[in-house]
């Protein structure tokens, strides 16, 4: 009956007002949706919801029709504390904006005898009174009245509100006044994405709620409810996000998170109907009207770039006395280059672009000359149209700039001594370490100063953005706003040409250092979209994943660095490790590119056992991280099983990284003996000396040993001379807080990963490990391992 996919818009953007769609039937309802505003804040800012980046690469499947849709972004609803009675914490709700869409009687009529409503939410924390709408059907404008709604409680919990024609209340309902009130077992406040439903069948009289295709609770089947029909009227409001109604204190609720894909369909779904994510390859952006990745063959006499409408060419123009630019395999931004922060379409970077000025500050550049007829709007000839555009590339630049170096710039050659669309340029004589994005507003030269230091020997981002809707200008770096600019009518880029590397004519402004990725999208992008060398500031990449399928083996990116294979062994009074079909999901989630990485049905369980996985060089001197799942239900002593909260007087390990075939440990992280909810990591530093981490701050919400599965990740993140190691616990995706050695000891070239190995034979901790991942690197916590549920496969060898 309707499906609303948030699809309307690039991620960060704001929505306007009637513009976002949903698939309805057109025959029996029109009415566009808009975006409602709570009025009172407590603090000051922006709360209206924005379009956020979607599951990372993943489509939306619907088993129902059997199709496939892309899915380009979500919504993210902000909230504020806000309330009728600040001084009393239990009288005060949250605020924010939400999407409302009125005269939903007449939509829904078709869905009075059964209904299925689902989404996918993530939610990002907060602390709210009461209940978080999820998507309703509001009656009267009541938000006690709901024809149907789906909610979040504060505990995280689901609950259902559904009214019928029959029953002396009106309510089948979790919450509040009830009959026949159910409850939610699942919470949602993990901050992964989940798939929740709610679905009603008048010929049973049971409302049904699925957190993750599986059944959280039912209710309605007391005497009475067979037959009834839900009951709307002309009035009914659907709200997603949030309810924007003044019913004092308890009026205004709004979700915390993201929301995407919700739809409502006139039957009772099963399980397997409800909508699914797929893996899908990620396609190059439709609005890209230009790439220079330079990748060439290091002829520099065509670089490679998408040729279009307007046959883009992008040629090399050495200058008189200057060195001849040359492609370096060494020196690029680096090893795979992703379109996103997500990075959705990882591609190969074989090189960049390098080019060094001579003693008269000469080099050279590469020129497209028609970047501005790409630029136009279709079948336009003005002069001066605007459409959204950005333009981003890497730079690194080699030394001090002895005056202004252009990285890129888009400039009108037909102007007078050129009007500047876009540029990019580090130095100048003033501030030789920073940098300046320029533009010319019909005559009305602009800049945007940044006084980041960026001629420090590293990679940098850099991104100059125009929205035309909003004739606003904004200036990246690093991924960073460094600022934005308003009333920007018109940029001129009627007969516009590229330069990269130094400006058009006889201006010069030669670039000294490295350039790679120069992109031109026809589309204002957020940062969430820009190029990316995964992630953002390193070179990161996933080594090897222990997927522990019945089996030691390591699935390995590099095998010329690890072995692949594992031995597994019994402690005292043990066993060996015993694998289960008891993991966290039945498919892994690899958040690096959104896809699937492999089938996760089995686990180790570990009674007193170890792992054992030999490996050759790891990158000692480099930043890199290691994350696993576990599963801990009991704490095994010499005397036998003791309490998981229970004082210890010896420490019980979870992994340890040792020397070649020694016992001496690199780092080892276990739990602490004389408080069962602390993780510590003891840490080898560079002195040879023993440094205790975490013993006081990385405090777990539960103890470790609580029976359910858990993420668990460290990063290890020396400085450039190793003087200094800061180590970063996670604990379900949530950072635990950074403590800092002195350094990390430069001992044996090999190494082994123990698990589940103490100091001492005891203690033990018992349970289940799985999918354990080494990073070369420190990689974001959005690309740690995640699970993605099917509820039913069927392998046919």
């Amino acid at each position: 009956m309707a499906w609303w996919h948030f699809d309307e818009a690039a991620p960060g953007t704001t929505p306007a007002a009637n513009t976002i769609s949903y698939n309805d039937d057109a025959s029996a309802f029109s009415t566009p949706c808009s975006i409602a505003a709570s009025t009172v804040t407590e603090n000051a800012g922006d709360y209206l919801p924005v379009y956020a980046r979607p599951f990372a690469g993943l489509a939306v499947y619907d088993p129902v029709s059997d199709t496939t849709i892309t899915n380009r972004s979500a919504m993210k609803f902000t909230t504020a504390r806000g309330g009728d009675n600040p001084s009393d914490d239990s009288g005060r709700a949250y605020y924010g904006g939400a999407v409302k869409t009125p005269g939903c009687g007449t939509l829904f009529s078709n869905c009075k005898a059964s209904i299925t409503v689902e989404a996918f939410v993530c939610t990002t924390g907060g602390v709210y009174n009461l209940f978080a709408p999820i998507v309703g059907c509001v009656r009267n404008g009541n938000f006690t009245s709901e024809s149907w709604a789906l909610l979040m409680l504060p505990n995280g919990k689901l609950a259902v509100r559904l009214f019928t024609s029959g029953s002396t209340t009106g309510k089948i309902s979790s919450y509040g006044t009830t009959e026949n009130a159910g409850s939610g077992t699942h919470s949602l406040t993990n901050g992964l994405w989940h798939h929740v439903a709610l679905t009603y069948d008048n010929t049973t009289g049971k409302a049904t709620v699925f957190v993750d295709y599986e059944q959280d609770f039912q209710i309605g089947t007391s005497a009475g409810k067979t037959g009834e029909t839900i009951t709307y009227n002309d009035n009914c409001i659907t709200w997603i996000g949030g309810y924007a109604y003044n019913n004092a204190s308890s009026g205004y609720r709004k979700f915390p998170g993201l929301i995407d894909e919700v739809r409502v369909s006139s039957g009772a779904l099963s399980a397997d109907q409800f909508l699914r994510l797929r893996p899908t390859a990620a396609a190059s952006d439709p609005d890209t009207i230009l790439r220079l990745d330079f990748d060439g063959d290091g002829t520099l006499q065509v670089c490679e770039s998408l040729n279009g409408d307007f046959d883009l060419q992008a040629s090399y123009l050495p200058q008189p006395g200057a060195d001849l630019a040359t492609f370096d395999d060494v020196v690029k931004a680096g090893a795979a280059v992703a379109d996103g922060l997500y990075a959705d379409a990882p591609a190969a970077n074989a090189s960049s672009f390098s080019q060094h000025t001579n003693a008269t500050l000469s080099a050279g550049a590469v020129s497209s000359p028609k970047i501005g007829e790409a630029l136009m709007p279709s079948g336009s000839s003005a002069a001066n149209a605007s459409v959204d555009f950005t333009v981003e590339g890497f730079f690194k630049m080699s030394g001090e700039s002895a005056g202004r170096q252009n990285v890129f710039k888009i400039v009108n050659i037909a102007a007078n001594n050129g009007s500047t669309v876009a540029q990019f340029i580090t130095g100048d004589t003033g501030h030789p370490h920073e940098s300046d994005f320029c533009f010319n507003n019909l005559g009305d030269w602009k800049n945007i100063h940044c006084s980041t230091t960026i001629d420090d020997g590293e990679w940098h981002h850099a991104a100059l953005v125009y929205d035309a809707a909003k004739y606003r200008v904004s200036a990246y770096l690093d991924y960073n706003l460094v600022s934005q600019s308003g009333n920007v009518t018109n940029l001129n880029y009627a007969t516009a040409q590229l330069f990269v590397g130094r400006s058009e004519g006889t201006r010069g402004q030669d670039f000294n250092g490295w350039i790679d990725d120069v992109r031109v999208t026809k589309r204002a992008l957020g940062p969430e979209e820009f190029l990316t060398t995964h992630p953002v500031g390193s070179a990161t990449q996933p080594l090897l994943t222990a997927m522990l399928e019945q089996d030691y083996d390591f699935v390995c990116a590099t095998d010329s660095y690890w072995s692949v294979t594992g031995a597994g062994a019994a402690r005292t009074g043990g066993t060996a490790p015993v694998f289960q079909q008891a993991s966290r999901g039945s498919l892994l989630l690899d958040g690096t590119n959104g896809t699937v990485s492999a089938a996760n049905d089995w686990s180790a369980r570990m009674d007193k056992s170890r792992i054992v996985f030999p490996s050759s060089l790891l990158y000692e001197q480099d930043a890199y991280a290691v994350e696993f799942w576990a599963r801990f239900d009991g704490i095994s002593d010499a005397s036998g099983v003791v309490a998981a909260d229970a004082t210890l007087t010896q420490h019980a390990g979870i992994l340890r990284f040792v020397q070649g075939n020694t016992t001496t440990f690199d780092w080892y992280l276990y739990r602490m003996s004389s408080n069962g909810k602390v993780l510590q990591v003891a840490v080898r530093n560079a002195s040879n000396g023993i440094q205790y981490l975490g013993g006081k701050t990385w405090s777990l919400p539960n103890v470790v040993a609580d029976g359910r599965w858990h993420h668990y990740a460290l990063t290890f993140n020396p400085n450039s001379d190793n003087t200094s190691i800061d180590v970063e616990l996670f604990y379900d995706y949530v950072s635990l807080g950074t403590e800092t050695a002195p350094g990390i000891y430069k001992g044996a070239a090999s190494h082994r990963l123990m698990v589940c190995e103490s100091s001492q034979e005891h203690p033990n901790l018992i349970g289940n490990i799985d999918a354990i991942r080494f990073w070369h690197g420190i990689p974001d916590p959005s690309q740690f391992l995640g699970r993605a549920p099917v509820a039913f496969t069927m392998i046919i060898r």
